[in-house]
């Protein structure tokens, strides 16, 4: 496909394929390329992915178009209600909504007409159990009430957005509790016209508040109204509400419930008080990152001090603040312009604002100036953006010295924007009355996005800009002209003599003399950008039968469902002939009842000997699925290419008849069952058929049934199988596994959960050693140690990997043992996975205790760390597990991958500041800490692992819980003193105590004892997260960091080098791990490093993400 078609978005595409489907039968003349264009080759690799039965219904019907691929269960459909026809809304319920009411996921309604209608003949019920999202538009408060009821029996309903037109009077409070009660609802919006939200909402239902995450109001509430709403969404992280109006009442301070997750809030148009708007915003803000606020005249919102100080203590977090203040420029409000302009300039001036790159723009749209303050976001001026493909130079280095970076330099950027609207252009009148702001202002950049301005305009602008350096002007609608005739103008000689452009950009260019004006009037001109009106407007198409069947179910995710039926109901061009190839082997799933008879008569039978696996899906039909197959069609050699059979839901009577046609199949490698009886089958007659299969290879077997029986009779001359891998999924006791394995002699891979207690001794009879048996597995081990000894013993000689997972029996937390059996009797034993679950109640301490010394004390002779044989402990929800693994590499050991994009002050550099963990590292013990659905440690779970963490000399934390405090890490580090590494997936909460907390108890008692040398900490963005953690761990060696896509990595790459000269000076490897890090980021670290140091020992290089500066100390 042409470079324009892949550079086009998914959503173009549709666009474009939709509009190829139009113009297709109007223009025969054309020339297309049809889905069965494409190779022989190609279309078998995509027939891989697809089910022979889709294959079938979806290729082989040549007057069908996509019809089978329509009703697939896959495709979740949208529906959008529109039409206007009674009629026609009520086919489509009947013939669309209805039938497919558990394939819906979006359900859109435009209108009240429509509403009624539907909701007169239907009802939402449990059967759309796969609706995501509704939409209510312009409905009756009181038919809401009576819908929203019916709601409940959704599961899924994640998003309602319901818009109100109602002008008799109504509660909404009695709407938002029904609208709270909503199990699932995480995204909510609500448009209502004329009415307001009364002050108090009653209680609901046992106090249970809203899962609501996202909410939107899209009217005018007071402060008040809005915080009897807050009270009942604990989970909030998005809050958008159209307008905040002046209360009649003071606003009172009763929000009960903290907004601890609050991360985004917008008001678009706010109209009380800052001193009111001020009470509010302290109580719910502390986690606030995104901050939009727009206000209408009222001028005390102009205080720049007072959001400094209100951001710095309320809003520690906030990343991004965006800030408009519209002002009318009448006449009659020149002074009061006059003051907004001092107000803004001067008040939003403090570094405050620039170290934030929180830069300041006005802009003139219609009648009104808007003050603007927003993030710095790259343009089109910040040069060398996306600049690292076809590049062609006369020189291998260029230094970018003639225009300097705009990220240093601009703190002082003030743009000035001048907006197209329809009932307004912008003339000299308009712009006289803009003098005083322009003699008060320092603007920098000039955005023009009118075309009604003209060039005398423009030069008039410019002449009353002279600190202007970037120049955009959108249009070039009155250039042709005028440019001619206006070159030797005063206005034109005076802008030319004083003005400072050095950037330019310009759209819609058609002639040379256009360019030529432009080129004139700045002759200081360093970068020019020339839009051509007509660059991009060919397009080239391709048939839509070209995309295969995944993309195509893509490209439905964007459609209505009625369109999707009406537009691609009909295709007519299949692939007959490629399907019924003997060359194509078929993948059959079943899992449809209803259409199981056809599939058989039309694709099993007539393509068996086409057949290479066979899978029959599970719950809930899966028996009847299997008995109605059998009805019309039996397994013999005609599947003669048959390798792999799945049965799913099957009972044991049926299976036994099954298994006795297998044989007849050459090529059967893999059997898989699970068996749904409610009766406790006995397994050995299963596994005689299964054991007499001629070719097989794979076998797994699962049931639920307890107290199975295995019984297979010793006979003379047996049958052995041909199995390799064996898999048992049922507690299974050793006595019954080693009845099995004397039919397996082949067998390499054995796993088995449970392995339960056996009632007897183990019969030590097994006659036939597995000398080809390489892999064990076995989960929730509850046979004594005894037992499994006896076991292991007589087949373990050639294993190389061994995995078993005990609970709680802490026979087998004798190292001693374990070391004179692995030495004894698994002398090819090359991987080790031991896994020991213990709880951490309070009643279990004694037992913990005597877990903690059993595992460290008799686990700890050279035999496992000479295999690399290593001990980890992790704490998880209530429970301890203790861990036996081979070693692997962790981020703790250097240089791994580091081969790329190298940057040295020397040629060779020692790697003596760190030690090879390989090597010294024998006595690792790692501690790690995960949290389980969101429940992590506390105190009172420290108090119960207390003992556990002092007995241990733990070298090693891992901490991956995002709820945990600092005050928390902080009372574990001081009782693992000899920790040596720190690893933290995240440090959500480490902004807002590690101001106040670096010089209590806890921490000063750390920073005493730790020996921490390597740290490593994720998801960082701010420089106070990484401050703390370097005064912590003053003999860091190592430093690893993972930034967030808005971390400013240059920033903490100063903040660090600092620290390195003052308080860490033993660091000799710094990592950063940055999404987007490439070569340019390299450079600019490295000069930072030179321009900051006077170190010149140092190499940094970048492995993908992964961006390793290292100095020789």
């Amino acid at each position: 496909m042409n470079q324009i078609k892949r550079q086009l978005s998914l959503t173009q595409s549709i666009d474009v394929e939709m509009k190829k489907l139009r113009t297709r039968l109007s223009d025969e003349s054309t020339s297309y390329t049809y889905f069965e264009n494409l190779s022989n080759e190609l279309l078998y690799e995509i027939f891989e992915y697809l089910d022979a039965c889709d294959i079938y219904e979806s290729f082989s019907n040549l007057n069908i178009r996509l019809q089978n691929l329509i009703i697939s269960p896959s495709i979740l459909l949208r529906i959008k209600l529109t039409s206007k026809s009674t009629s026609r809304v009520e086919y489509r319920c009947q013939h669309v909504i209805i039938p497919n009411s558990h394939r819906i996921r979006f359900l859109h309604f435009h209108d009240e007409s429509l509403i009624n209608t539907f909701f007169n003949h239907y009802i939402i019920d449990s059967s759309f159990h796969r609706l995501e999202s509704i939409r209510l538009h312009d409905i009756k408060a009181e038919k809401l009430l009576t819908i929203l009821i019916y709601l409940k029996s959704l599961p899924r309903l994640f998003s309602l957005n319901i818009t109100i037109m109602d002008k008799s009077s109504y509660d909404l409070g009695n709407i938002y509790s029904l609208i709270f009660s909503l199990s699932s609802l995480k995204h909510n919006e609500v448009g209502t016209f004329g009415n307001k939200l009364p002050n108090i909402i009653s209680h609901l239902t046992n106090n249970k508040f809203s899962m609501i995450e996202y909410m939107a109001i899209h009217n005018c509430y007071t402060l008040n109204q809005l915080n009897s709403l807050l009270h009942y969404t604990p989970q909030l992280r998005h809050l958008f509400c159209h307008g905040v109006i002046k209360s009649d009442k003071k606003f009172k301070k009763n929000l009960s419930m903290k907004l601890l997750h609050l991360k985004f809030i917008c008001f678009e148009e706010v109209s009380v008080s800052f001193d009111e708007f001020e009470v509010f915003i302290k109580e719910i803000f502390p986690q606030l990152q995104i901050f939009r606020i727009g206000i209408f005249r009222y001028k005390n919102y102009l205080d720049g001090n007072r959001w400094e100080q209100l951001i710095k203590e309320y809003m520690p977090q906030l990343k991004r603040f965006y800030f408009s203040f519209t002002q009318d420029i009448k006449k009659d409000m020149q002074t009061n312009l006059i003051d907004s302009t001092d107000g803004f300039i001067n008040q939003f001036n403090s570094p405050f604002w620039s170290e934030r790159k929180w830069f300041r723009e006005l802009k003139v749209y219609r009648k009104t100036m808007i003050f603007s303050i927003f993030p710095y976001k790259k343009e089109w001026i910040d040069l060398h953006e996306h600049m690292n493909t076809d590049t062609y130079s006369k020189q291998n280095s260029m230094e970018d010295n003639y225009i300097s970076n705009r990220e240093k330099s601009d703190h002082g950027i003030i743009q000035f924007t001048i907006e197209y609207h329809e009932d307004f252009d912008v003339n000299w009148r308009s712009i006289k009355r803009l003098i005083p702001t322009f003699k008060a202002i320092h603007f920098t950049d000039l955005n023009i996005e009118d075309n009604g301005v003209c060039i005398n305009l423009l030069l008039n602008i410019l002449r009353l800009l002279p600190n202007i350096e970037s120049l955009k002007f959108s249009f070039m609608m009155a250039l042709p002209l005028e440019s001619s005739s206006i070159e030797h103008t005063r206005n034109h000689l005076l802008v030319s003599v004083t003005n400072k452009i050095t950037k330019v950009k310009l759209g819609q260019v058609t002639e040379e003399h256009e360019i030529e004006f432009f080129i004139n009037l700045f002759p200081q001109i360093e970068y020019l950008e020339v839009h051509s009106r007509f660059s991009d407007e060919r397009t080239l198409y391709t048939c839509l039968e070209n995309l295969s069947n995944e993309l195509l179910y893509e490209i439905f995710e964007y459609l209505d469902a009625y369109d999707i039926y009406e537009s691609f109901s009909n295709l007519n061009i299949r692939l007959q002939n490629l399907i019924t190839s003997s060359s194509l082997l078929l993948r059959i799933k079943l899992d449809s009842e209803s259409l199981l008879e056809d599939r058989c008569q039309h694709v099993i039978i007539p393509s068996s000997h086409r057949i290479l696996s066979l899978h029959f899906r599970g719950h809930p039909c899966g028996e009847l699925l299997i008995d109605t197959f059998f009805n019309h069609c039996i397994i013999d050699s005609s599947f003669h290419r048959l390798e792999s059979i799945l049965f799913n839901d099957i009972k044991t009577e049926k299976l036994l008849t099954t298994l006795f046609y297998l044989n007849a199949l050459p090529r059967l490698f893999s059997l898989t069952i699970f068996i749904n009886d409610d009766d406790s089958p006995d397994l050995g007659n299963i596994y005689q058929l299964i054991f007499s299969l001629p070719t097989l290879k794979y076998n797994r077997l699962l049931t639920r049934a307890d107290d199975l029986q295995i019984t297979i009779p010793h006979v003379i001359n047996p049958k052995f199988s041909t199995i390799e891998y064996l898999a048992v999924h049922y507690s299974c006791t050793l006595n019954q596994l080693n009845s099995l394995l004397y039919y397996t002699p082949q067998l390499r891979h054995l796993s088995c959960c449970p392995v339960t207690e056996s009632d007897e001794n183990l019969k030590n009879d097994l006659s036939m050693n597995l000398p080809h048996l390489k892999f064990i597995c076995f989960e929730e081990v509850s046979a004594s140690f005894d037992e499994f000894e006896v076991f292991i013993k007589k087949i373990s000689s050639q294993l190389q990997i061994l995995k078993i997972y005990t609970l709680q029996n802490r026979t087998y937390l004798d190292g001693n043992r374990w070391e004179q059996l692995i030495k004894e009797y698994m002398p090819q034993l090359k991987k080790f996975y031991f896994n020991f679950t213990q709880d951490i109640d309070d009643d279990r301490m004694i037992n913990s205790k005597y877990s903690n010394d059993g595992f460290i004390k008799r686990f700890n002779s050279p035999f496992w760390s000479e295999r690399k044989w290593f001990r980890e402990i992790q704490v998880y929800c209530e429970t301890m597990i203790f861990l036996i693994h081979p070693y692997k590499k962790e981020w703790i050991d250097l240089h791994e991958h580091m081969n790329t994009d190298t940057y040295s002050k020397q040629n060779s550099i020692e790697d003596n500041c760190i030690s090879n963990r390989e090597q010294t590292d024998h006595g690792i013990i790692q501690l790690t800490i995960e949290d389980y659905e969101d429940i992590g440690l506390n105190g009172q779970s420290i108090k119960k692992l207390k003992s556990s963490l002092e007995a241990i000399q733990f070298t090693h934390l891992n901490i991956h819980d995002d709820t945990m405090s600092i005050n928390l890490l902080l009372t574990i580090l001081r009782l693992l003193p000899n920790i040596e590494s720190l690893k933290l997936s995240s440090i959500p909460i480490v902004k807002l105590e590690s101001l106040f907390i670096e010089h209590t108890k806890n921490h000063l008692s750390v920073l005493a004892i730790n020996k921490i040398t390597k740290v490593k900490l994720g998801q960082v963005t701010e420089e106070q997260e990484i401050q703390f953690f370097i005064n912590l761990c003053p003999y860091v060696k190592y430093l690893e960091v993972g930034c967030m896509s808005d971390t400013d990595v240059p920033l903490l790459m100063k903040l660090i080098l600092m620290n390195r000269m003052t308080r860490i000076h033993d660091l000799c490897y710094l990592c950063f791990i940055i999404r987007l890090a490439d070569e340019n980021m390299v450079r600019t670290l490295s000069k930072i490093i030179d321009s900051e140091t006077v170190i010149d020992r140092y190499t940094i290089q970048r492995s993908g993400n992964k961006i390793c500066i290292h100095w020789k100390l």
